[in-house]
């Protein structure tokens, strides 16, 4: 008997040592209705998240996970349907529109508005994240393309700026709706996806190429393909120290960029990912050796926050290359093609320098670089005079206009009118307040009056002069 009881006693123990453990696993708290739209933003110094709601902001002490703060608030109404990215800077609190520019401080128990800008729409779509004490996106949507550049808040300017990719001779197509950026130290890593095909920009293809920015020299470099395990459905991303797990419906997929790793577990979580806004959200932390996952519970109708040791099995299905590197016998027929055009450039190099930086006459058409003017029929003619004559006297430049019928002092004020319509031409063509025909009183005989044409600034290549 007292055996028996014994065996009871001790089965009873277990099964409550199990249940504690499993509640120490995964802990829960309500942050909402089945329904609402969430922004999340996490503060690792702090050891903090906050959850934001259309009419809620709640902090959360992730190591005690408990709500420490829970205050009404009011979206400020510039921010379209709820849709915007939150994120701490120096312990502060911002949200910015993904419609557009519009950023906001949180400050004195409200939001207040920093920035000048205004709802573009041009960069839909868009991954968002923190380096250098900067807000940064990168590429998005907007205006049948995908942008390929990263932009940044500068609150000092009230406005955003572009990052130029300075030393760069290579760029990755643009892309959005899906991309990842994984900035690990100075270089940052973007991968994942759709681009539009060059063909029809209403239609999308997904990204199949990873890049890396070195932000430190402003340089890109394409490291080769991604595996295809990474471009099928993601319905949550988690960043983990320097890896990311991407995870499915059913796998988690281990990426490490640095290694070119890609390790596939199989998903133990029974979390269902809140992910209305695609999985380049930030909805999902780590901190500290445990996950934190906004997660949806159809069965009680709430929103919930969860807090668990273990999100994937450790056995692995597969160690697989994150992406495949480029072929480095492609980079060899690169070489060759560049070697043959640098050959045909060095046997026209006479060609190149002579024509630029110069004026091209040819027809009626000047060009000048990439700007152009068309000449009338008469002013063509004339600036054709001048090119094939080092000096043109005002009688040789009558008998060209041939205006007979008219008296001479009428001629006169027609060349001269001729001439500044040249020169005026010239000016806006060069940007340069310069006159390149100038007049002058013959040395033989100061009675006649010598026009002349500055050549310098012309390619003569196709002129024949006398």
């Amino acid at each position: 008997m007292k055996s028996t009881f014994f065996r009871h006693l001790l089965i009873f123990i277990s099964i409550l040592s199990v249940g504690l453990n499993d509640a120490k696993a995964q802990e829960r708290i309500v942050v909402g209705t089945f329904t609402t739209a969430f922004q999340t933003a996490f503060n690792a110094e702090q050891g903090i998240e906050a959850i934001i709601t259309k009419d809620t902001l709640k902090i959360i002490d992730l190591e005690s996970f408990r709500v420490i703060s829970s205050m009404p608030i009011q979206i400020p109404r510039e921010i379209y349907q709820l849709v915007f990215d939150a994120y701490y800077l120096n312990n502060q609190l911002y949200i910015s529109s993904r419609n557009g520019g519009q950023t906001y401080r949180w400050e004195n128990n409200s939001f207040t508005r920093l920035d000048e800008s205004f709802t573009h729409k041009m960069q839909l779509g868009a991954p968002s994240f923190t380096s250098d004490n900067k807000f940064y996106r990168y590429g998005g949507y907007g205006f049948w393309s995908y942008r390929n550049f990263f932009t940044f808040f500068d609150e000092s300017n009230k406005g955003w700026d572009i990052l130029p990719a300075e030393g760069s001779t290579s760029f990755p197509a643009g892309t959005g709706d899906g991309t990842y950026v994984k900035p690990i130290g100075d270089d940052w890593y973007v991968f994942g996806g759709k681009w539009t095909k060059p063909s029809n920009p209403k239609e999308f293809e997904p990204n199949n190429e990873l890049w890396v920015f070195h932000s430190k020299t402003k340089r890109w470099e394409l490291l080769g393909k991604t595996s295809n395990l990474l471009l099928q459905e993601i319905v949550a991303s988690i960043n983990v120290e320097n890896k990311l797990l991407l995870l499915s419906r059913t796998h988690c997929y281990e990426v490490d960029l640095q290694k070119n790793l890609l390790t596939t577990h199989k998903l133990k979580t029974s979390a269902s990912f809140y992910c209305a806004e695609g999985p380049d959200l930030n909805f999902n932390y780590y901190f500290k050796g445990y996950y934190y996952l906004l997660s949806l519970n159809s069965a009680t109708l709430t929103a919930q926050l969860i807090k668990e040791k273990v999100v994937y099995d450790d056995a692995s299905y597969g160690v697989t290359e994150a992406y495949s590197k480029s072929n480095p016998y492609f980079y060899l027929l690169i070489l060759v093609i560049v070697g043959a055009i640098g050959l045909v450039i060095l046997g026209n190099r006479k060609s190149i320098r002579r024509t630029k930086n110069k004026i091209i006459f040819e027809g009626n058409l000047l060009t000048f670089n990439n700007h152009t003017l068309d000449l009338e029929d008469d002013y063509a003619g004339l600036l054709e005079l001048f090119l094939k004559t080092d000096e043109v006297s005002t009688n040789q430049i009558l008998d060209y206009l041939k205006n007979e019928h008219l008296h001479y002092t009428q001629n006169l004020r027609i060349l001269h009118l001729m001439i500044a319509e040249l020169n005026l031409k010239f000016r806006l063509l060069l940007d340069r307040k310069i006159d390149l025909i100038t007049g002058e009183k013959s040395i033989l005989d100061k009675r006649i009056r010598i026009y002349s044409l500055n050549k310098k600034y012309f390619c003569l290549k196709n002129i024949k002069t006398t």
